[in-house]
């Protein structure tokens, strides 16, 4: 009996440690849960390599018998999924994300919001990854999440806690799909359930707050609505519940701390940004070491932010910090990550200074790290050429430009269709500077080495044909662009299969359409129209009536039959293309402009001139988005608008306008008047970059940084002009004083700046000691918004620029000073004229001199010379305001009896 007993609980024995071992027992799950959670608390503080070990781990207890067809395994697969995929080891992500897929597909059916989860994540793969379709997973796993809402609103209700997370996660979904106005009204509505229920300072609603936060800042920086105050204020309310959870030293706070930095940024408040930066600073010093590649990211970002306030010199030492730091540090190709992450960003926000200021920190990184001739380096350098044109600092980009055109010569293996794009790239940027001679240079190159690339038949070439052409007709050579117009246009023409694409005559079309203007230009109207009609019914045939570029074409036929006085034909086309003249890619400003001033022109002929005025306001308003607005369709609307004020008795505001256009025209006129190439190699390989300021010693585009002056060398900037030194400075004798302000205008401005630190304090004796007499002495000037009160001002011209320094004075001591802007420098020249010619009326020469200085030349009354002290015979007296307009006076027995402004002749 005894013996059937033990035997019997041997076998029970035995029996239950099978059960035991085939079924895990209880400590399995708390130990699994031990390992997700430390999982979760070392991720929270971006410690990826000891959140990998503990969700091994608990892998290791998910995986064992029994363990699978709970949610134990699937939880942690995706959380190992998520870290391979920080790491951008795909693979391996992947791996990991279809294995949890299925798992929760099983176990939880087709339609839980879980799978929906997972589905993103493949999704994401299968588009950055494999380039394949990614639409069926995102549209299963919205289909998931709607479906969510409608059986959590039936089951809890509408209001409940469930359909609040359901709301939170279609949100989030749309946020990350670019639908931020989507997300918004589902974040709301997650937000308010959640309060109602909970409170305002609940801990969990800060991931609600986040959304809709993000969901704002998504409209913002991507449709143009301004959402940042209210995107602010729900990260201070997050700020202060995580705080109050955390501490005020937890990464969780620093998370939120450097998204209210990133609005602080984008919104200019530079200063607050700087406080929660410089926090951030100090709090990874503490804990991450003050030589780690975290602080050196810090660094840079502050750096950045005094960069783009102008602050170079605390720029720059926070940036010397920063690679100090580096180069320390074990050598990675990855260190730049972070700083070219927030290039990018800033990229797709359309804050391009940003951009630029992350890029250029990139690059510094990226030669040290990769080599200067590194694939990395190639890119970031095209990315700062791209920024800088966007921002329409193509003095700046020129030198990125040419970079990439060094790179792509010394490639191992030359590609000459990139090296064809670099020589059409900086055709773009020296013609946006107005130097036509150089573009037309450049593109000659481009299409000599097209013509090398292909056969002299190839459709290839009608890119660099159109190109050149567009420059000729801006500089009113029409019958050279006529020419290159009609080679291109045969080139398409014969290029045509019977069986092609309609989409194919795009080019067609605005190669017509450009012709058509030409054409009109030289007034061959029956042409013109041909050319119009055909690009109409080719915009037609691809884009429908409705489409900015068939607009275009409706409104140069239009002007077509306006200027041949075929009134009723103009009227038809203007009305059908009124509503859709919009600026475009295709289409840039001053087509625009023209579009608009023709309109307007035709309904101040019918007598409508409330609305021609309306027209010629909107055409003016789209000329100044431009970036240098400088065209002559620009100087067209101003024209006519200021003949409309003019016959209703607007006589200033038609004076502003004229002047304006004046202005504009001068500008225009003296940088097209180059000599015109006649072979592709009249001028160098390259513009030379090496030329160094004869005074500041700085290299031409290049080191423009901080630069200590000897007081001495003001003066010498104050006479220093670049007329006749050109040849000792450079031997390259093509159009270089155009290119003066280009080349060392920034050095200039900034050594105007500090004279006028230097001057301010100073008594007048001391600074004529120091400096001479000024260029100019003016009483109260009131053309500036930022007029100082003072009576009594002097101006000073700094260096071959003719940088604008104006000292204003309080009791023989300067009180204060100001460096102009290229803008206002125009403005004061205006507002001087104009002084000029109200004042000098009724007065001698000896009085007009005393107030405005010696004119630049007296002649009689036939143009001949007369001495300078000449002060009673009958005289003209000539005062140059600017390099392009000069104020003529006439006196008549010693008394000016009239003055008249007028424009230099180039």
């Amino acid at each position: 009996m005894r013996n059937s007993r033990s035997n019997r609980s041997a076998f029970l024995a035995m029996t239950l440690g099978l059960a035991l071992f085939f079924m895990p027992p209880a400590w399995s799950a708390r130990e699994w849960e031990s390992f997700n959670r430390a999982g979760l608390k070392a991720l929270d503080g971006d410690n990826f390599d000891e959140a990998e070990k503990l969700y091994k781990a608990a892998l290791k207890i998910a995986e064992q018998p029994g363990n699978v067809s709970k949610p134990y395994l699937a939880d942690t697969l995706v959380k190992l999924g998520f870290i391979s995929l920080y790491r951008q080891d795909f693979a391996k992500a992947e791996s990991f994300y279809k294995k949890a897929l299925a798992l929760r597909e099983k176990q939880l059916g087709p339609k839980s919001t879980k799978v929906a989860e997972v589905l993103e994540y493949v999704g994401y793969l299968a588009n950055w990854v494999h380039k394949t379709d990614s639409a069926p997973f995102y549209a299963r796993a919205e289909q998931i999440w709607k479906g969510a809402i409608a059986a959590d609103q039936k089951k809890y209700g509408p209001t409940s806690l469930p359909v609040a997370a359901d709301l939170r996660g279609l949100a989030s979904y749309y946020t990350s799909h670019g639908r931020a106005v989507d997300a918004e009204p589902l974040n709301r509505k997650a937000l308010a359930i959640k309060e109602k229920l909970l409170g305002a300072s609940d801990p969990s609603l800060v991931e609600d707050l986040q959304g809709l936060a993000q969901s704002l800042l998504g409209q913002t920086r991507h449709f143009g609505k301004d959402h940042y105050a209210e995107a602010e204020a729900l990260y201070k309310r997050v700020l202060a519940i995580e705080e109050k959870k955390y501490g005020p030293s937890h990464v969780k706070v620093y998370y939120v701390l450097r998204d209210l930095g990133k609005i602080y940024q984008e919104t200019g408040n530079y200063k607050d940004a700087l406080n929660i930066y410089e926090r951030i600073l100090a709090n990874d010093e503490k804990t991450c070491g003050a030589a780690s590649a975290e602080v050196a990211e810090d660094l840079d970002g502050i750096g950045t932010i005094y960069e783009v306030n102008g602050e170079g010199k605390k720029a720059d030492s926070y940036f010397l910090r920063a690679d100090a730091i580096r180069q320390k540090l074990p050598r990675s190709e990855n260190e730049d990550y972070m700083v070219k992450g927030r290039a990018w960003e800033f990229e797709q926000q359309r804050k391009w200074a940003m951009a630029v200021a992350y890029s250029k920190r990139a690059l510094i990184i990226q030669k040290r790290v990769s080599g200067a001739e590194s694939q990395d380096v190639y890119s970031t350098v095209s990315q700062l050429n791209s920024f800088l044109q966007k921002l329409g600092r193509f003095s700046e980009a020129e030198p990125f430009a040419l970079a990439l055109l060094a790179l792509d010569k010394k490639a191992a293996v030359p590609n000459r269709y990139h090296v064809e794009t670099d020589l059409k790239n900086l055709a773009y940027i020296c013609w946006r500077q107005y130097r036509f001679a150089e573009a037309e240079s450049y593109y000659l190159k481009a299409l000599a080495l097209s013509k090398s690339l292909s056969d002299k038949n190839d459709v290839q070439l009608t890119g660099e044909l159109n190109s050149l052409a567009l420059l000729y007709r801006d500089l009113d050579r029409f019958a050279e662009a006529e020419l290159l117009l009609k080679r291109s246009l045969e080139l398409d023409e014969k290029a045509m299969q019977p069986s092609h694409n309609p989409a194919e005559d795009v080019g067609i079309a605005q190669t017509l359409s450009v012709l058509g203007s030409v054409y009109r230009a030289e007034k061959k109207y029956k042409d013109a129209e041909s050319a119009y009609i055909r690009a109409i019914a080719l915009h037609k045939a691809c884009y429908g009536i409705e489409h900015p570029d068939t607009a275009h074409d409706l409104n140069g036929l239009a002007i077509v039959y306006l200027d041949q006085g075929r009134y009723s034909e103009a009227k038809t086309l203007f009305e059908q293309a009124r509503k859709q003249t919009v600026i475009t890619d295709y289409l840039p400003y001053k087509e625009v402009v023209g579009d608009l001033n023709g309109l307007a022109s035709f309904y101040e002929y019918e007598g409508n001139i409330k609305e021609a005025e309306k027209l010629y306001k909107r055409a003016i308003d789209v000329a100044s988005l431009e970036i240098t607005p400088n065209h002559k369709a620009t100087v067209a609307v101003l024209t006519k608008y200021a003949a409309l004020l003019k016959q209703s008795n607007r006589l200033q505001a038609a004076d502003e306008l004229t002047k304006k256009a004046k202005h504009i025209q001068a500008f225009y006129s003296a940088y097209s008047a180059v000599p015109r190439l006649k072979k592709v190699n009249d001028l160098p390989e390259e513009p030379d970059f090496t030329v160094v300021h004869p005074l500041l010693n700085i290299r031409a585009c290049h080191d423009l940084g901080a630069v200590e002056l000897d007081p001495a060398v003001y003066k010498k900037l104050i006479a220093f002009t670049i007329s006749g030194k050109s040849d000792k400075i450079t031997s390259r004798s093509w159009n270089l004083d155009d290119q003066w302000n280009n080349y060392f205008g920034k050095a200039e401005s900034e050594a105007a700046e500090r004279l006028g630190k230097l001057a301010n304090g100073m008594t007048k004796a001391r600074l004529t000691d120091l400096l001479g007499p000024p260029s100019l002495k003016m009483d109260r000037i009131d053309c500036w918004k930022s007029a100082t009160a003072s009576a009594d001002n002097w101006l000073y011209k700094i260096g071959g620029s003719k940088i604008l320094l104006c000292l204003s004075f309080v009791d023989d001591r300067c009180s204060n000073f100001k460096v102009c802007s290229r803008s206002e420098s125009y403005d004061f020249d205006d507002w001087r004229a104009k002084k000029l010619c109200a004042s000098a009326i009724g007065k001698t020469v000896a009085q007009i001199v005393a107030e405005n200085g010696k004119p630049d030349s007296y002649t009689d009354k036939d143009g001949k010379a007369k001495l300078a002290d000449a002060t009673s015979s009958d005289l003209r007296l000539s005062y140059s305001i600017s390099r392009s307009s000069i104020v003529e006076l006439t006196i008549k027995q010693g008394i000016c009896v009239k003055a008249e402004e007028g424009l230099i002749a180039h």
